[in-house]
């Protein structure tokens, strides 16, 4: 059976303090009385290449009798499920992972002069997930050298900042003789920031290393090795501390199935220690 996502975040804010799930946390519902509750909706949110019942956009809403609480459990409530303490939301064996879809706002009062605040947020399981493609690892593994104290994800993107965010753009396979084939595999990294300066010199940090660096070790003892190529980097996004940086990583082999592994070999982990 599915697991409920907007139960598991009720649920969540329950173990953090934040009220009583079925008192004053409430999924789906927002009855007359207590007057001072949450809300949690499951909207579904658009479709996507996720199972629908790892990914749900939840609508959150505050109400209270007081304006300046219902501001400030609203504020409380985002900070809580972007920033958990222990990197992603955790209820008992599951794990989650948060984007903000929109931030909090002030609707009108209600039919009983409550205030009521609501945001939106993207819940993404991550539970039980680990990743075997290695070309991604040694690049999530290289990365954490350069970018010393970051956090760095694979796949799914945490909120931690500063942070990196790997993922695997395309791969091509070019025939070079009968027997040897070159495998080529484009990754970007979205670099996450508190400030500008700080993205510049974190920016300006990996693309240097890229750039002077030829080879990314695969597989020391076996002497496997990546070549890189074409690092390029893309600031010129709306958010001033958010960037994402890419890379071509390839090699030549003679046995294609060792580099281009089935669909069903490939797990995804959402964070390296």
């Amino acid at each position: 059976m599915a697991v409920m996502i907007a139960q598991e975040i009720g649920q969540y804010l329950q173990n953090i303090g934040e009220g009583t799930l079925g008192v004053d946390i409430l999924v789906d519902l927002q009855p007359g009385t207590p007057d001072n509750i949450i809300s949690i909706y499951d909207k579904g949110g658009p479709a996507s290449q996720d199972p629908p019942e790892d990914r749900r956009e939840l609508y959150i809403q505050v109400r209270d009798t007081s304006h300046q609480n219902g501001y400030g459990r609203i504020w409380r409530v985002l900070g809580f499920i972007l920033y958990p303490a222990t990197t992603f939301i955790e209820v008992g064996t599951n794990k989650y992972s948060a984007q903000l879809k929109e931030i909090p706002s002030s609707l009108e009062q209600d039919a009983q002069s409550m205030y009521l605040f609501a945001l939106r947020v993207i819940i993404r399981s991550v539970s039980g997930i680990t990743i075997a493609e290695d070309w991604l690892n040694a690049l999530a593994d290289w990365s954490g050298t350069v970018l010393t104290g970051w956090q760095i994800y694979k796949v799914w993107p945490g909120n931690v900042r500063p942070s990196a965010t790997w993922s695997l753009l395309n791969t091509q396979i070019f025939e070079k003789t009968k027997s040897v084939f070159e495998v080529r595999k484009k990754y970007t990294g979205l670099l996450l920031c508190s400030t500008p300066g700080d993205l510049l010199s974190a920016t300006a940090a990996i693309m240097q290393e890229l750039g002077k660096s030829i080879k990314l070790v695969l597989d020391a003892p076996n002497k496997r090795y990546l070549k890189i190529t074409n690092p390029e980097a893309n600031l010129s996004g709306d958010f001033l501390t958010a960037g994402t940086v890419s890379v071509v990583l390839s090699r030549l082999t003679g046995r294609l199935s060792e580099e281009a592994p089935a669909m069903s070999a490939v797990h995804y982990q959402e964070i390296i220690s």
